[in-house]
């Protein structure tokens, strides 16, 4: 088979490793039926070539994970899992089909070749390569946390450094814990708002300052969910316990 596409003829090796793959699109209906959850590969089927496959099923089990846990653990209502099908079946869906256009720029003929060039056109532009760069690496994925406006809620916490616990850190190591985390931009060190007591045993409290021209500047307070994406953001409390309550289960 090799010798008939490409003309060398390499029947005198010995093959260490083999695949194959086609261009496949499928997703279930539902990632989830009851006590039974799917994720990856068992949830979604696509062309390989990207890796973008890859990204999506780590993304859906780490969107699962911790939910998963507080459930098990009594934290939490069975609800909460509902909001992983809601969450993931969508960002699923927009990367089979943008998977699928990819399939069709590399698979596709001669009636492709004006995509091809405005395309290789237009990736000439940053803000195109980095809208492309988002998609593909699903870093720019946003979900729909409710709470009032604001440019951080649902995105993932921007990776950028702050000054915590005394030391420069960044964003990606304060959420390495597990739990969720209430980041005080104040710049005024306290006690925690009242309101988390009630949450305390899921959610830890920590000040820190975001470092000069951090897209985190302006803003007073941070929730932030274990996944590293922001479930409410905002000066004051006001919605704070209603986003607990959501994410975290009701306080103990």
């Amino acid at each position: 088979m090799w010798k008939r596409v490409t003309g060398e003829d390499i029947s005198g090796g010995t093959p260490l490793w083999a695949n194959a793959f086609g261009d496949a699109s499928r997703q279930l209906t539902r990632y989830r039926h009851g006590r039974v959850l799917f994720a990856g590969d068992a949830a979604h089927r696509q062309m390989p070539v990207g890796g973008q496959a890859l990204n999506l099923g780590m993304q859906d089990a780490f969107n699962l994970g911790w939910k998963l846990a507080l459930v098990v653990r009594g934290k939490a209502p069975q609800t909460l899992l509902d909001s992983y099908h809601d969450e993931r079946h969508e960002v699923g869906r927009q990367v089979l089909a943008n998977i699928r256009a990819q399939s069709l720029l590399l698979l596709g003929g001669p009636e492709v070749e004006p995509l091809r060039d405005l395309l290789t056109e237009l990736i000439g532009q940053e803000d195109v390569r980095r809208r492309l760069a988002g998609m593909i690496s699903g870093l720019d994925v946003r979900y729909d946390v409710g709470g009032p406006a604001h440019p951080l809620l649902g995105a993932r916490l921007p990776c950028t450094e702050v000054r915590a616990r005394r030391r420069l850190l960044t964003t990606t190591h304060l959420v390495r814990s597990g739990g969720g985390v209430l980041l005080d931009l104040t710049g005024r060190p306290g006690r925690p708002p009242a309101v988390l007591d009630g949450w305390a045993d899921r959610v830890t409290a920590l000040d820190a300052q975001p470092s000069p021209g951090s897209s985190l500047q302006g803003t007073d307070r941070v929730l932030v969910r274990p996944d590293g994406h922001v479930a409410w953001a905002g000066p004051g409390t006001d919605g704070l316990a209603e986003a607990l309550t959501r994410w975290f289960g009701p306080p103990r």
